[in-house]
């Protein structure tokens, strides 16, 4: 009887025995069974230990230098029950190929990988996770629709590989997506527009530099990562509905209240939870920027050479009547600029010692004519933002004397106080402006008003006075005219025009007066006329208009002689070329020349009168005529 109890036990025993024996750990691995985890971790293995349970679900493989082989293969294929396999950290250099399908968890960080071949997930339709960091996978090493059968797969992560942009064909079903790490310097929209469930955007420690095309068309995106990149403005199209926007470590100098083709803007982010601006280059916030975002908002904003003027005022207001905090361990924003503020924290300033003080508002006054100066401004001297716009303020000076040169108390003086009335037109930076509608010789006030000023408000330190010429010129000068050199006032023209054309009347009248006079003095000295019929039938001589007398045979001889002239014997009374004697006694004419000139037609009615004398302008000494015995 006790025979037969122990045969029958050593049978139990045998026939137990195989069993125990498959279910057994290989060596030097260390299983649990109840788990279903065996753990092959650190071993130095170079390949995979024979003997592993089938049953295992977990399989640890890290940190031995397995490398790729068929016996590798054909023992993960053997383990149809196994969902978590990771072999980070070992010597593979392509992606292992015949996993079983049933992997729901895959890591290969830290191996050598250069390829993943077209059917690497051809049975891998339940994996859901997939970490592929840390290898030496270029866009080239993924091939073409590589992902197309991982259709389960929810996290991705390829980060600190060589890649250059997204890889295309990435699936549907992603959740999360890591490319932190590469050398992306672009992302296409036909790599993003498949995600439309994605969560998580990882693209930190990349090259970007604000090509992000496709962002907008991810609807589900919560968390987007682009810190460390070399983007210089917050990018384009962000999609609304991100909650962590983490831009750390960048080129961001300015934040903008509005987007354009250059870069973005966060109106749109008013689920925004954190934002991190951390560590860049920011120096200033455009008024309206925050003004959609939650006032619950976590913010970073240390770390950034802020510049402590009047276009900081926004954000110093912004941050005290909202309710948002400032999370970072280094505490608060730091002023960079004026050196008088440096390291001094907004916080502690008062929002009315946040100035502006300009040092720099040179224009350029290039033509001034009667009507119109053209100027030209350039904005880079004021070192304003570049989402500050200018305008040219100008109109008449109320005094002539008035000049914004050389004076101190710009602090003091507003340039509207020295103004008749204004205009106000856009100016360009770097750009000819012309301005118009202006008044000659008349001294102007030409402003520049940046588009945070008031124009009441605007310093003299900001104008220049220029005068508008009188003619016009088109001279173009190469330096800047401070003052146009002052023309005669218009009266002295007028005056003066005036005062030419008296002149010259009245040296008109007074030739006129002295020849008339002259005329009076010559017509003293001729004799009283006599009329003779005789005359007008007498012709008369060529060059005097004085007519010949024909005497008849007898004529009384009469001796003409001037009785006003009987004691100025110098004169002669002859003309310069006859000397004759008149008679009205029967007789002859006696003349030493014989060239007389004709009379005038006389009245046929009046007697004939004979005149020998016409008065000469020349004097001539007193002579006795010896041939008629007269004294002349």
């Amino acid at each position: 009887m006790e025979m037969d109890y122990l045969v029958i036990s050593l049978l139990v025993v045998v026939a137990w025995s195989p069993i125990t024996l498959t279910q057994s750990c290989p060596y030097p691995c260390r299983c649990d069974q109840r788990r279903k985890i065996v753990y092959c971790n650190e071993r130095n293995l170079r390949q995979v230990p024979y003997g592993i349970p089938v049953d295992t679900k977990v399989l640890l493989l890290q940190g031995n230098s397995l490398e790729h082989s068929p016996s590798l293969e054909s023992t993960l294929a053997s383990l149809s029950r196994l969902e978590r396999l990771d072999m980070h950290d070992n010597k593979l250099t392509s992606f292992p190929s015949n996993l079983p399908s049933n992997l729901v968890y895959l890591s290969l960080r830290m191996n050598r990988i250069k390829f993943v071949g077209k059917k690497a997930f051809k049975n891998l339709r339940n994996l859901k996770e997939l970490y592929l960091d840390s290898n030496n996978i270029t866009n080239v090493g993924i091939a073409t629709n590589a992902f197309v059968s991982a259709d389960s797969l929810e996290d991705l992560s390829i980060s600190a590989n060589n890649l250059t942009s997204l890889p295309e064909g990435l699936p549907r079903s992603l959740k999360s997506a890591r490319f932190n790490h590469n050398k992306i310097n672009a992302v296409s929209a036909t790599s993003l527009e498949p995600l439309h469930e994605l969560l998580v955007l990882d693209l930190s420690y990349n090259h970007i530099t604000g090509d992000l095309k496709g962002l907008s068309q991810m609807r589900s995106v919560r968390t987007i990562d682009l810190s460390h990149n070399k983007l210089e403005n917050i990018p384009i199209n962000l999609p609304a509905n991100v909650t962590d926007l983490l831009l750390s470590s960048n080129n961001i100098q300015y934040i903008y209240s509005a987007s354009n083709e250059d870069h973005g803007d966060l109106q749109e982010l008013n689920r925004l939870a954190k934002l991190d601006l951390s560590s860049n280059h920011l120096r200033s916030v455009q008024i309206g920027a925050f003004n959609t975002l939650p006032s619950s908002l976590s913010m970073e904003l240390h770390n950034n050479p802020w510049s402590c003027d009047c276009n900081l005022v926004y954000l110093k207001r912004w941050l005290t009547y909202t309710g948002s905090i400032l999370t970072s361990s280094e505490g608060s924003i730091q002023c960079a600029t004026p050196s008088v503020f440096s390291g001094v924290t907004l916080n502690a300033m008062d929002a009315e010692a946040l100035r502006c003080r300009k040092s720099s508002y040179d224009i350029d006054l290039k033509i001034v004519n009667p009507t119109s100066v053209v100027i030209n401004y350039d904005a880079s001297s004021a070192n304003e933002p570049p989402y500050v716009t200018f305008s040219a303020m100008y109109g008449a000076m109320l005094c002539e004397d008035c000049t914004f040169e050389g004076n101190g108390k710009s602090d003091d003086y507003k340039a509207r106080m020295w103004m008749e009335d204004y205009t106000i037109i856009s100016l360009p930076s770097g750009q000819d402006t012309k301005l118009s509608n202006l008044k000659p010789d008349t001294k102007y006030a030409i402003c520049v008003v940046t588009s945070y000023q008031h124009p009441d408000q605007i310093g003299i330190e900001q104008c220049e006075n220029v005068r508008t010429t009188l003619y016009a010129t088109t001279t173009t000068t190469t330096e800047q005219p401070h003052v146009q050199p002052e023309m005669p006032a218009r009266w002295v023209w007028i005056v003066g025009g005036i005062g030419g054309g008296v002149l010259v009347a009245m040296i008109v009248l007074l030739a006129i007066w002295l020849r008339r006079r002259r005329r009076r003095s010559l017509q003293s000295y001729l004799p009283p006329r006599k009329t003779n019929t005789l005359a007008n039938n007498l012709p008369y001589s060529a060059g005097r208009g004085i007519p010949i007398v024909d005497a008849t045979p007898e004529f009384d001889v009469t001796l003409m002689v001037r009785k006003d002239l009987s004691h100025h014997s110098d004169s002669c009374y002859s003309d310069s070329h006859d000397e004759s004697l008149s008679t009205t006694h029967t007789g002859t004419i006696t003349s030493k020349n014989s060239h007389l000139s004709r009379h005038n037609n006389e009245s046929e009615n009046h007697s004939p009168q004979v005149s020998g004398y016409l008065p000469h302008e020349n004097t001539c000494s007193s002579k006795l005529n010896t041939d008629s015995g007269l004294f002349v």
